[in-house]
């Protein structure tokens, strides 16, 4: 019997330490991202550390941060790694630099124990959640997306997306000015406005001002927060950009085909 039971015992362990490994391979496997002249591989990472009961998302402060770090070794990837980890040590809400990310998190627990200190009622869960993806790769260029949700007091929760473009060769970020002449802005301008107010219903004779959304001097702009897909250029504007809360964000889509003779590097077309 003493000897079934042990047995019983060292199956159990085996199992346990079995699933463990797959858990820790599933989490770390790495996957590749390629151009006609680039090929990346990456894993992704994962930081997470609460605080409290976080039951029913009461109770609890926590921060998760999920982001890709590449495998290559050279210049321009280290910069690059160096620049994701960067992002995510910035505090969005008061603009300033964290130097490690248990900075973040004992912070935000710090001043969450500080609030139910002195509210001994107060039971709402805070939280900073921020993930980095990979969204895409055309030719030497890297999309990357970082999403950003925080709920840290307040009326109403931190929504924010940064879309970013990066040079594989030089591992620097990108601005639309990269792509497009400025003797071609106009242009690009001008089919931005009206790829616009078709997904908006805003009619020719009417400005985009009447109908509640917020251009300086009623004058429309393209944001430096982009990705680039095998289809063309994804354009953000974040909450409180261009219009209220109660709007949404807004995400405008320009086809590659209306770029053909505005860019300046040959990125689609062979």
């Amino acid at each position: 019997m003493i000897v079934k039971k042990q047995l019983t015992y060292l199956l159990i362990l085996i199992l346990l330490f079995s699933c463990s490994d797959k858990q820790k391979k599933s989490t770390n496997s790495s996957h590749t991202l390629s151009s006609d002249t680039f090929t990346i591989a990456f894993e992704y990472k994962d930081y997470e550390k609460k605080y409290g009961s976080c039951i029913n998302d009461t109770d609890c402060a926590e921060v998760k941060l999920h982001y890709p770090q590449l495998l290559d070794g050279n210049d321009a990837v280290a910069h690059i790694n160096d620049f994701i980890v960067s992002s995510l040590m910035n505090d969005d809400d008061e603009e300033m630099l964290y130097r490690s990310f248990d900075e973040i998190s004992d912070s935000l627990i710090s001043q969450y124990k500080s609030v139910q200190k002195e509210f001994s009622d107060y039971h709402t869960a805070w939280f900073i959640h921020k993930t980095t993806e990979l969204t895409g790769i055309i030719q030497n260029y890297l999309s990357i997306k970082n999403e950003v949700t925080m709920y840290t007091g307040g009326a109403n929760s931190y929504y924010n997306i940064d879309l970013i473009v990066i040079d594989l060769n030089s591992g620097k970020r990108q601005s639309l000015s990269s792509f497009v002449s400025k003797d071609k802005i106009d242009e690009l301008l001008n089919i931005g406005e009206n790829h616009f107010r078709k997904i908006k219903d805003i009619q020719e004779n009417q400005t985009i001002k009447e109908t509640g959304y917020w251009f300086e001097n009623d004058e429309f702009y393209l944001p430096d927060n982009f990705n680039i897909s095998d289809s063309g250029f994804v354009f953000f504007y974040n909450l409180y950009e261009i219009a209220p809360r109660s709007e949404g964000y807004t995400e405008l889509f320009i086809p590659k085909e209306k770029l053909k003779d505005i860019l300046l590097t040959n990125i689609f077309f062979k």
